[in-house]
């Protein structure tokens, strides 16, 4: 097993174990996600730096006890249709 794999998996595994909140391991996914961004910071990378930047800021929103911005998608009003423009 690689060492990233075995690290993920001793993650999984004592996040299961303890009483760790999902604000904990949201702030924890945060540090990590803004390590890789600083990293892939060059031209060469800044589309992939933009999506890590995206998964940073919902796993801050998270760490903060906000909800999921995904949450503002799925909740519509009944009734309510979305019309696609051509």
């Amino acid at each position: 097993m690689s060492g990233r794999k075995t690290e993920a998996l001793k993650i999984k595994q004592a996040y299961k174990k303890s009483s760790v909140q999902g604000d904990e391991l949201a702030a924890y996914a945060f540090d990590m996600l803004q390590t890789l961004r600083e990293t892939c910071s060059d031209d060469k990378h800044r589309f992939l730096s933009y999506l890590i930047g995206m998964a940073a800021e919902e796993a801050q929103r998270l760490a903060e006890g906000l909800p999921s911005a995904a949450a503002q998608f799925s909740k519509q009003p009944a009734g309510r249709s979305v019309a696609k423009k051509h």
